[in-house]
């Protein structure tokens, strides 16, 4: 038999860090509660602000509130949650998340089994009812995440995620020093993979997500996400492309982009009497980036001829914004004055 939780008692429970998720949390709660699944589970949401008519809303489910006073924090709401639980597993699913009828037996059953101490799941491809900028997140993560199935290395996820009870304390848990949500599951992870714990990527174990999003929210979270991504990886010993959005695909693509937004002016440029050898090279890395990009501009297809127009310069755009990240590494002093711009425009978890 393997080492983990194999004899242990099939106890779960799913907390839910609630942040201005009235829109969407009786919808969450409700999916959790309708969920197949081999084990005892109980839900617990965790109030971190601006839920007014919380306890009515979900007065007619079995679940637990609790409440911050308004933390600020994902990682704080989620601490809390997870108080006083020390043995079974630990769902995380965010308050806009909508998770099928068999993730969490999907994310269970290999903790349960004893094969992994941590769980990642995914994101839905089903993204009807959303508006463009939502449609885009969903199928770009859900695509990128479906390239990770197996065990991963310093990373983990909390929108659909899930870890053995007694690890997460052990580990001390959330790093409350993380300002809204962003960084502080990824932190966890390094911490995972250097205590010699399992991380396996279940990309089939997916929910939908339902937060409302616009171009500018997507700029704003890329930058975000990719500087305290780059911050994560320098403190660990672990490698960038450990990052599930940094895998050998998406790292070409991010070097191709600054080529291939210039094949654009390139082209026109030889319409109107440029050397055509001039545009050349540039029309070759715009090549080489849709080929890079092959599989994400397959699962844009699938939404219509102008979706995936639109699609594709919005993720040529955020691989410029990521180059940029990637830069301002290497001028940190003069960056910051930038993220602490960036920072201020954040009024919401995203």
């Amino acid at each position: 038999m393997e080492l983990g939780m194999a004899a242990g008692p099939r106890i779960a429970r799913v907390v839910i860090p609630a942040f201005r998720a009235i829109s969407t949390i009786k919808e969450c709660v409700c999916a959790i509660a309708g969920s197949t699944v081999d084990a005892e589970v109980e839900i617990v949401v965790v109030d971190d602000g601006e839920n007014p008519g919380l306890d009515y809303l979900l007065s007619d489910l079995s679940v637990t509130i609790k409440r911050t006073g308004g933390s600020g924090s994902a990682a704080a709401a989620r601490n809390l949650g997870t108080a006083n639980f020390h043995n079974g597993v630990i769902l995380f699913i965010d308050a806009d998340v909508v998770v099928r009828s068999d993730t969490l037996r999907l994310m269970l059953s290999p903790i349960f089994e004893g094969k992994a101490d941590a769980v990642v799941g995914n994101y839905s491809r089903d993204v009807r009812g959303q508006s463009f900028a939502a449609k885009y997140k969903q199928l770009y993560i859900s695509c990128v995440y479906d390239r990770r199935k197996g065990y991963l290395l310093n990373d983990f996820w909390t929108a659909v995620g899930a870890i053995d009870a007694s690890t997460f304390h052990a580990l001390g848990g959330f790093d409350q020093s993380f300002l809204g949500a962003c960084g502080e599951d990824g932190e966890l992870g390094v911490r995972l993979t250097a205590a010699g714990r399992r991380i396996l990527g279940v990309p089939e174990a997916t929910g939908h997500h339902r937060h409302e999003l616009k171009l500018r929210d997507l700029v704003v979270n890329d930058w975000r996400k990719g500087r305290i991504a780059l911050q994560n990886r320098a403190a660990s010993n672990g490698l960038l492309s450990d990052n599930k959005h940094a895998g050998p695909r998406d790292v070409l693509s991010v070097v191709l982009a600054v080529a291939a937004l210039g094949a654009v002016p390139g082209a026109l440029g030889t319409v109107f009497g440029l050397p055509a050898f001039a545009s050349l090279p540039l029309l070759i890395a715009l090549a080489l980036y849709l080929a890079a990009r092959s599989d994400v501009m397959a699962r844009f297809a699938a939404q219509g001829r102008w979706f995936t127009f639109r699609a594709f310069w919005v993720m040529l755009a955020l691989d410029l914004v990521r180059c940029a990240c990637v830069l301002s590494r290497a001028f940190e002093p003069k960056a910051s004055v930038l993220s602490r711009a960036v920072q201020w425009h954040l009024t919401e978890h995203v």
